[in-house]
């Protein structure tokens, strides 16, 4: 795509739940999965011991591998790859701090990794000034790696309109979490 704008035709579906979330899998139309490459699961809980407090939180990040696995056209489960961060890891952090976040980057660097999933946009970074978040995106859009937040969309960050609305999703993500 030379001009980086993508026209895409989808059907409407119906959200599932209440909460919006598509398990159809519909926001992935349009979008392709480099099946040669693998598939990252990101999971994170910021604060030590949700994943005692909040249960719901943890087995719905851990249901992300089954999600892959589905996303992905050849089902293959050998082909994804968990990043678990556990609970207490800080999304300020940078990249090098989190080895799970550092092993996914590495993946991408090397170009192994074709696609990362997470729970939330929110689930990479909570980066005050954006640093690591455009680093990230940036690194994605040279080597063609999706982001899909399940449930809800997939980014590809060589497309402005998707890195254009990535952003203010993580930002209003961090924003309710600081808020409370």
């Amino acid at each position: 795509m030379k001009n980086h704008i993508r026209i895409v035709k989808a059907n409407i579906v119906e959200p599932t739940t209440v909460s919006g979330y598509d398990y159809t899998h519909s926001y992935m139309h349009g979008y392709t999965l480099d099946l040669s490459k693998r598939t990252a699961v990101l999971m994170r809980q910021s604060r030590k011991g949700a994943d005692e407090s909040h249960p719901e939180s943890r087995l719905r990040q851990e249901g992300l591998v089954r999600v892959a696995v589905e996303i992905r056209e050849d089902h293959d489960p050998l082909m994804v790859i968990q990043c678990d961060e556990g609970s207490g890891v800080s999304g300020q952090k940078k990249i090098y701090e989190r080895p799970k976040l550092l092993q996914l980057w590495e993946g991408i660097q090397d170009g192994t990794m074709g696609s990362a999933i997470v729970a939330r946009e929110d689930r990479l970074f909570r980066d005050r000034f954006l640093t690591q978040v455009t680093q990230f995106s940036e690194e994605c859009s040279k080597r063609g790696v999706l982001l899909i937040v399940a449930g809800r969309r997939c980014y590809d960050f060589s497309i402005s309109d998707d890195f254009n609305s990535f952003i203010p999703n993580l930002v209003r993500q961090s924003d309710k979490k600081h808020q409370k």
